[in-house]
């Protein structure tokens, strides 16, 4: 039923005789010829333009999904609300950003500043986002599962490096709160450092580069550190080395007692443990031995191992196989 409907949004999008005096009789006729359930459930609710009569949707929401520039402006013009949310909760920019249908011109900000020290803005002019926010769409609005369209945007992998990037820009250059947790009590950081491919180490860096805090903690306890550590099966450094710096708490521990040293040994990542354990070796009062810190942070079964790497207060390298030779 929405696969039909698109294609009805679609030619309507695609026709420029359709203007904002005719676009809902254009609508109206389009389904009444192809669609008659989703005609008469709209004529229930009076064709009311912001109605969720379209499978829990609404026009604008579906068009601003799909990608649907002209068609968009359209409804806005005859009076769509743009924060208008369908039964999820999700607004028309909530599934702009979300959307693979979204059209982006340009580079990365930050991206150009590291080439060549310009500070210019990426074209998004006939970009839905930036329609949609320029009406007045809400960039803090959740859904019912408490995500903002930050939250959705560095999950939305389909827009590539850049694109992605640009629309996490985007949203933060206009005042979006990168702090906001949703349901899980994730923060858009968490999000972007779970799944750690091109497009949301790009995503997670803009995000540390807009201010997000990075020492917040979930529903489970877990920092993005944790989640940068443990979720990816090739760690980005990069990322992790990012969020120390803006000051990632290395110690702090998850709901099960872990930190993120925890994990990156469950990883047998070396040079990841390495990182870690160079920061873990240090604490508010100054250097402190790993024995206390193993007491502190590790699991039973890596104690050995570790007192074995770290026999006295001095960090002293041995080769990973060594330790794991001991678990």
């Amino acid at each position: 039923m929405i696969q039909l409907l698109q294609e009805i949004l679609q030619r309507i999008n695609d026709d420029d005789k359709v203007g904002s005096s005719n676009i809902i009789e254009k609508i109206k006729s389009e389904l009444q010829q192809h669609d008659v359930d989703m005609y008469n459930e709209w004529k229930n609710n009076g064709f009311d333009i912001n109605a969720n009569s379209f499978d829990g949707s609404n026009l604008l929401c579906l068009v601003s999904g799909s990608g649907y520039i002209e068609l968009a402006k359209l409804l806005i013009e005859k009076g769509a609300n743009v924060n208008a949310q369908d039964n999820g909760g999700k607004t028309p920019l909530h599934l702009a950003v979300s959307s693979s249908n979204l059209d982006i011109i340009g580079v990365p900000i930050f991206i150009r500043r590291l080439i060549d020290g310009e500070d210019e803005n990426v074209n998004l002019q006939d970009n839905i986002v930036e329609i949609l926010i320029a009406k007045g769409a809400n960039i803090n609005i959740q859904d019912n599962e408490g995500k903002t369209p930050l939250h959705l945007a560095v999950s939305n992998s389909s827009l590539g490096a850049e694109g992605i990037a640009i629309v996490v820009e985007t949203l933060i250059g206009r005042d979006a709160k990168v702090d906001i947790q949703d349901n899980e009590g994730k923060t858009p950081l968490h999000l972007a450092v779970s799944n750690l491919d091109l497009p949301n180490i790009f995503a997670a860096l803009s995000l540390i580069i807009g201010g997000a805090n990075v020492n917040i903690q979930d529903n489970e306890g877990k920092t993005p550190l944790h989640l940068a550590v443990s979720n990816s099966e090739f760690p980005n450094l990069e990322v992790i080395l990012s969020l120390i710096e803006k000051g990632a708490n290395v110690n702090t521990q998850d709901n099960e007692g872990r930190t993120p040293l925890d994990y990156a040994i469950s990883s047998g990542k070396e040079e990841l443990i390495k990182i870690l354990t160079d920061k873990t070796l240090l604490s508010d009062e100054g250097q402190v031995s790993l024995e206390q810190e193993v007491e502190i942070s590790l699991d039973d079964q890596y104690e050995d191992a570790f007192l074995y790497c770290f026999s006295s207060d001095e960090y002293r390298e041995v080769p990973l196989e060594s330790a794991a030779a001991l678990i």
